[in-house]
Parts: structure tokens; sequence; C-alpha cells
């Protein structure tokens, strides 16, 4: 059974965030936050519009240098220029530093540092959905169903309205 997200909607797998919290895609701490109402990763914990990723910017199907209108950056902790792209085509970023960091991981090379930037061969146009503001835009009925969600899936549904959700 899946718990939707209050803020964005997106469905996670019950499991891994009421019982085996840290254990399916979500950390304890992102589980704890999910359950507290705050959001979930896709919307960055009720922070980006899940269309845009945040950009503001609608995104060119088209386009061949991004991922939906979004590239990922990295770069080897400590280092300062962020890089995007992959072998043998690594590319040098020289716009804005990311405005979504994702935990470093370790490679060969060191610890590498990973971050998401609006494309900037592709957006032009803005969002449709959040109107170029990057923003996520809820409404009631999604915050309603993520309880009735989270409700479904708890052995003690009356702890889940306690919590605040």
């Amino acid at each position: 059974m899946d718990i939707t997200c209050q803020k964005c909607g997106e469905p996670y797998d019950s499991y891994g965030i009421t019982y085996g919290k840290g254990e399916g895609d979500m950390s304890l701490a992102e589980a704890k936050s999910f359950l507290a109402g705050t959001g979930c990763p896709c919307c960055h914990f009720g922070k980006h519009c899940t269309a845009c990723h945040g950009t503001g910017n609608e995104a060119d199907p088209a386009c061949t240098s991004c991922h939906d209108g979004y590239q990922i950056v990295r770069r080897l902790k400590g280092e300062t220029q962020w890089q995007y792209g992959y072998n043998p085509n690594v590319k040098d970023w020289n716009g804005p530093d990311p405005y979504y960091m994702y935990q470093p991981y370790e490679c060969r090379d060191g610890y590498v540092e990973n971050g998401i930037v609006g494309c900037t061969e592709c957006r032009k146009a803005p969002c449709p959905v959040c109107n170029g503001s990057g923003k996520l835009v809820t409404d009631d009925d999604t915050a309603f169903r993520g309880l009735v969600s989270a409700c479904d899936a708890s052995d003690d549904p009356d702890s889940i309205l306690l919590q605040g959700m």
C-alpha cells in the first residue's frame, strides 16, 4: 500500500516509511519529516515545484543537454568548479550554484558532491504550474489524500492524526 505525499501527491511504499523506517525510499530523518506532513524527496520537502524541478521554467522535451529541464552537476569535495555530463563529454558548469544538493557519496576519486541546476539551453518559458516561481503549488485535496493514505496504511491511525498531519 502506498502513502501519498501531503504536499505534491507523490506515492511512496508504506513499509519503508511506517514499519521499516530508513529501510525504504527515504532515510530515517526523511521518513519522520514525511510523516509530519512536510513533503517528500520529490518536492524537496515542500520547497520546489515538481513540474519544473524548482527552476521556474518549462522544459523543452527535444533538448539533448538535460534530463527533463534540469542537469545534475558534480564536483569533488573541496573543489570549487562544478561539472556536468559524462565521460568523455564532461563540461565545466559556469552558471549559478545548485539550488538543491544531494548527500555526498564516495567514489574512486574521493567524495563527490551532487546538485541540481536548471538547463541553460532549453529553459525559456515560465512553468505553467508554478507560474515561474519554482515553488510548490499545493491544494487542500492533495493534503487530505495524503492524510487518508497515511491513516489507511497505519495500524494506529489515531497516532497519525495526533502527530499534526
